[in-house]
């Protein structure tokens, strides 16, 4: 019994190089209770609890430099995810965990993220749907991650500074400010978080065989899976992890025979949970069925590497990355050559008794699906979100080389190199913060971020066009010309898009016959696209043209059958027309996916009043002021909905809106109430 017992011990305790008293477990017990004893004990305490608050630095780390989140909005996609998102604020929630992330915003992205949906779900209701939910949710995930991550680098026997410093190295990685300040980069945080978590798990199941162990680390496999698909590589994690723990020593000897045969179990367990995940990812979702880019298989080495090199603090850190391109067989042929060496180094570092494949593997191999979905769809851009779990990799790789530096025995020659490691680290951290301070500052609002964008790539059209499309959606067209001209200069060649943008910008201005030629000029260029089809018809049908929008809306349908543009734009036709019930049909249909398009749900509201189906009516006014929060006039259509429908409370606080509104001098708000009272 004796010796079962102390076995236990030294396999429990041997990762943290504690080694357990060879003397009978009476004798150790009773001189714990002596004075000198019971002063050890006294030490051991005190430098466990300094230990303790030690490991909790990264998470302070995170809290100063994410504070502020709290206060920042909704921003990119967190508005089609959560804002326009009624299937998520409605009581149908529970559909959305088994379809596809962006079912509700069009789909067909075969992704399936239900934790990271029902996470949204919960905040939402925990604050009324108001942001500052979200963005504490993840903060927390962020600061529980980073001290995770120092406690696995603990567990793997580095000192406690390198493992402190691992953890404020992740804590602190600029990259990271993707999936902790924008509510939508979630995912990569879920991922992160059930990882690490994953891997103290498997340690302790190795270890003393723990049933509660064994439960915890495939738990967290699976709220990984449930969080992003990168999650499928966490069998290879594990196993690089347990031949870590074989080549530093960790389970040898005759006590922890046990944990011998159990050193692959929790990787091979692993595996049997992604094959789960994916028969039911397989039936749930469909995948979808892109042409990849020419040259993607040659070149995947080199998206990897691309992605790679956004780790260095000194990378041009932006909220939206250029799109990849396969490069030129020769460079794409060194990126794979590259990956070999990688692997070579692997091999020579197990057969020099390094423990640095789980580091290595958490820098690579999660971007391994990612390159691989450039098999699936062209035209992907970069996302930093992706470096999530490499970002943990590479703090893990610093934190070790540093320790391995500042382990140099005294009598060595590079003795006097032993505080190099420990300053790099150093000076990486504070090289990282200064960086990171004011990158979190970019996602306080769309305008910040966009700003951002177009400060990195300042000639890229792309960047200069959505920098003018967001001033138009706000209401400030005329600022939105001078970056339309900037996008038309930067790229005087183009498909036409700068021209999209002004038929766009001067439709929201109301200048429809500008917004007309613009969009005929567009579809000279571009005769099949689809934005300068849908704002021609638009425009004609605004300009009290309706037979020729019908016509127009009819050939636009024909070109992209399916697309709810336009079976938007057809439907708007239509009801100018005067054909309310053909309207009224596809103005559902296209709303239903386009939730940024006011305009079309304003529509809609008016279509299903004249067939007098006003709960629908309600459900689109109420989307368009969720898509445009100044929209006067679909602020009247949701307060005349709800007092017919009987909710004089809700009627009163839409008008109430509606009131503060510029557009409110008309007289109409007034109007409306006077209306409701005479109903009463």
């Amino acid at each position: 019994m004796i010796t079962t017992e102390r076995s236990v011990q030294n396999s429990a305790y041997g990762g943290l190089g504690m080694n357990t008293s060879k003397r009978p477990l009476a004798v150790v017990r009773r001189r714990a209770f002596s004075l000198p004893g019971r002063a050890a004990a006294t030490r051991c305490v005190t430098r466990a609890g300094r230990e303790e608050v030690a490991l909790w630095l990264p998470a302070l780390a995170v809290l100063l430099l994410y504070a502020r989140t709290l206060g920042f909005a909704f921003v990119w996609d967190d508005l089609d995810l959560i804002v326009r998102n009624a299937a998520l604020q409605g009581g149908d929630w529970p559909h959305l965990l088994t379809q596809d992330f962006w079912q509700s915003t069009g789909g067909g992205t075969g992704m399936w993220r239900p934790l990271v949906t029902l996470s949204f779900r919960v905040d939402g209701v925990l604050s009324h749907w108001q942001p500052w939910t979200f963005h504490l949710g993840n903060l927390l995930l962020h600061a529980a991650s980073a001290v995770l991550l120092a406690r696995l680098a603990r567990a793997r026997q580095l000192p406690l500074w390198a493992a402190v410093g691992a953890g404020l190295v992740y804590a602190t990685a600029p990259a990271l400010t993707e999936c902790v300040a924008w509510n939508a980069g979630r995912a990569d945080a879920f991922v992160v978080l059930a990882t690490l978590g994953a891997l103290l798990s498997a340690r302790r199941w190795r270890a003393a065989a723990s049933r509660l162990a064994a439960a915890g680390t495939l738990l967290c496999v699976a709220l990984a899976l449930l969080a992003k698909e990168t999650a499928l590589v966490l069998p290879l994690l594990l196993a690089a992890d347990a031949a870590d723990a074989r080549i530093s020593g960790l389970g040898s000897g005759s006590a922890t025979a046990g944990a011998h045969s159990r050193r692959w179990l929790p990787a091979w367990s692993a595996l049997a949970v992604v094959l789960l995940w994916a028969a039911a990812h397989r039936a749930l979702v469909p995948a979808p069925a892109h042409p990849g880019s020419p040259g993607a298989a040659l070149g995947m080495a080199a998206l990897v590497w691309a992605h790679l090199a956004w780790l260095l603090p000194w990378a041009a850190h932006s909220p939206l990355l250029d799109v990849w391109q396969p490069p030129v067989r020769a460079v794409a042929a060194l990126a794979w050559v590259a990956l070999v060496c990688v692997l070579i180094a692997c091999a020579w570092a197990v057969r020099a008794r390094r423990p640095l494949l789980l580091p290595v593997a958490l820098l690579v191999a999660p971007l391994l699906p990612v390159a691989a979905a450039a098999l699936l769809e062209s035209g992907v851009r970069f996302a930093e979100r992706s470096l999530a779990l490499p970002a943990a990799g590479m703090a893990l790789a610093l934190a070790t080389l540093a320790a391995a530096v500042a382990g140099v025995p005294a009598t060595s020659r590079l003795a006097r190199a032993r505080q190099a490691g420990p300053v790099a680290l150093g000076c990486w951290l504070l090289s990282q913060t200064v960086v990171c301070v004011p990158l979190v500052g970019v996602w306080r609002d769309d305008l910040s971020r966009i700003r951002r964008i177009v400060q990195v790539r300042p000639h890229d059209p792309d960047a200069l066009l959505g920098m003018a499309d967001l001033l138009g959606s706000l209401g400030r067209p005329e600022e939105a010309e001078p970056w339309i001209a900037r996008a038309e200069a930067a790229d005087p060649g183009g498909g036409g898009g700068a021209l999209v943008a002004r038929a766009s910008n001067a439709f929201r201005a109301g200048q429809f016959d500008a917004a007309l030629a613009a969009a005929e000029r567009a579809r000279e260029r571009d005769p099949h696209s689809l934005a300068a089809g849908m704002i021609r018809v638009r425009s004609l049908a605004r300009l009290g043209r309706s037979g020729e929008a019908v016509r127009a809306g009819d050939l636009l349908w024909t070109e992209h059958p399916g697309a709810p543009a336009a079976a938007g734009a057809l439907g708007v036709a239509r009801l100018a027309a005067g054909d309310v019930a053909g309207a009224c049909e596809l103005l559902r249909g296209a709303s239903e996916h386009l939730l940024d398009d006011a305009g079309l749900a304003w529509q809609l509201g008016r279509a299903a009043i004249a067939t007098g189906d006003i709960a629908l009516a309600r459900t689109a006014f109420e989307r368009a002021v969720r898509a445009a929060p100044e929209f006067y006039e679909a602020w009247l259509g949701v307060a005349d909905t709800r007092a017919r429908l009987g909710d004089e409370a809700g009627a009163e606080a839409a008008l109430v809106r509606a009131a503060a509104l510029p557009a409110a001098s008309d007289g109409r708000v007034e109007a409306l109430r006077a209306r409701a009272a005479a109903r009463r």
